[in-house]
């Protein structure tokens, strides 16, 4: 199962499309309090997040369940967001495998599921999934400058 957590009706539906086609089962929910309420049910294989959502921000959620839910510290988590001045510095410590930067398209998000769900298909990059995912990102012709460290 893929939890798939997003506030946006229409992300949801998207998910659940592009997902299903893969031959995943998914389950979407709008919020921080009913994904953890699945998190109690069932351990997923990836969760992807939103950012910024009602009740929280995505990345307060990861710390939260990574603190209080040894059980899941295993669970890739990609990180959705609209903001492409998100500080990543924390995402290797939280788990963080993955961000991607709306918008975006299917074949982007399929090719990330694949390298962290299938990662003997997928060829890594020696610096890791973030910066593979500014590669991907650029040949979708979706790139945003990639962030220099002062």
């Amino acid at each position: 199962m893929i939890l798939c957590i997003d506030d946006d009706r229409l992300m949801r539906r998207a998910y659940d499309a592009m997902l299903t086609s893969l031959n995943r089962r998914v389950v979407c929910v709008d919020n921080v309090h009913e994904a953890a309420d699945h998190l109690d049910q069932e351990t997923p294989l990836l969760i992807i997040l939103d950012q910024y959502l009602r009740d929280g921000h995505g990345t307060d959620f990861v710390a939260t369940i990574r603190a209080e839910r040894p059980n899941l510290s295993h669970v890739p988590i990609v990180l959705i967001s609209s903001d492409n001045k998100i500080d990543r510095s924390h995402f290797s410590e939280l788990n963080i495998r993955d961000y991607i930067l709306k918008p975006f398209n299917s074949k982007t998000l399929n090719e990330k599921i694949e390298a962290i769900l299938n990662p003997k298909i997928v060829e890594e990059t020696p610096q890791g999934d973030i910066n593979k995912a500014q590669e991907i990102e650029a040949k979708d012709g979706e790139a945003t400058a990639p962030e220099t460290k002062p």
